[in-house]
């Protein structure tokens, strides 16, 4: 339901590689990669890599790594050759990494050479192929058939800004993402994974550190008293609605989603903006 496609990913350009010097929080790479190729990964299988990059890196230096996106994508797998032998380095959600460490390299891997299932004909179509456009491309849906916003490239974790665009995006752009029009959309939830909604809620509360309040706790209430802070919702700027922060145990990190159930237009015609209707939904119908 979340990555389900009949339409395989496409393989990834060659990333950019930067060589920079380590900085005091880093850890030198290994000084004997040479090349850095990368994969587009779904929770059915993997792309075959994308070209090399060479790399030279010198002590004391690390690499970032910038993946170009893949439409559909939720992961890429990030491999480091060191003279004909490749190593997978990391696996990261977003596009954007650094490679650090590995005085001892990992297992030695083969380097995917094809698609190993990112796609197949019999899957539905799923949350992340339909909103970015894989569904529409691979002629499952007709032409403009996606979601409102669509950015593979933030190159950000999840932050107040971030979603501040999304929800501009959704409700009064000119043309959408993809040139497929405003939605006027209004999305009801932000689906994303722990980490990435522990971002966005770290990032709500920092906003707020200067203003300063005060705990008030009574003698009776000294034994049920819970510390720590996380935001449940947030209000859309635009609309004033109340988003619900859901964390969903299976998004990797650096995915989110914003999901609209219904337009707010009562003129649209429009009963439900995002609908599945699965096998168990049916097993009381004889």
């Amino acid at each position: 339901m979340i990555a389900g496609s009949s339409a395989n990913l496409a393989t990834p350009a060659a990333p950019t590689c930067t060589v920079r010097a380590a900085q005091s929080n880093e850890t030198s790479l290994n000084t004997t990669i040479t090349a850095v190729a990368v994969a587009a990964v779904n929770y059915f299988g993997n792309t075959a890599a994308s070209g090399s990059t060479a790399v030279t890196v010198g002590a004391s230096q690390v690499v970032d790594v910038t993946v170009s996106p893949v439409n559909g994508a939720m992961q890429y797998n990030i491999y480091g050759l060191v003279s004909s032998t490749w190593y997978l380095l990391a696996t990261c959600g977003g596009v954007k990494y650094t490679l650090q460490g590995y005085a001892s390299l990992p297992a030695v891997v083969t380097q995917p050479t094809t698609d190993s299932g990112t796609g197949k004909p019999t899957r539905m179509e799923g949350v992340i192929p339909v909103l970015s456009g894989v569904s529409q491309s691979a002629g499952v849906y007709p032409p403009g058939w996606q979601g409102g916003y669509y950015n593979g490239n933030v190159g950000q974790h999840l932050n107040y800004n971030v979603v501040y665009t999304v929800l501009k995006a959704l409700w009064d752009s000119a043309t959408g993402s993809t040139t497929n029009g405003p939605f006027k959309a209004d999305p009801a939830e932000i689906i994303s994974s722990g980490s990435d909604l522990t971002n966005l809620s770290q990032d709500v509360i920092s906003q707020g550190s200067a203003t300063n309040y005060e705990l008030f706790i009574q003698q009776s209430q000294t034994g049920d008293v819970t510390v720590g802070a996380a935001v449940s919702q947030f209000q859309n700027p635009l609309t004033r609605s109340l988003l619900k922060m859901v964390v969903h145990p299976w998004y990797s990190q650096g995915n989110a989603t914003f999901l609209s159930y219904q337009l707010p237009q009562t003129w649209t015609n429009v009963a439900n903006a995002w609908e599945m209707s699965v096998v168990q939904d049916y097993v009381s119908i004889l």
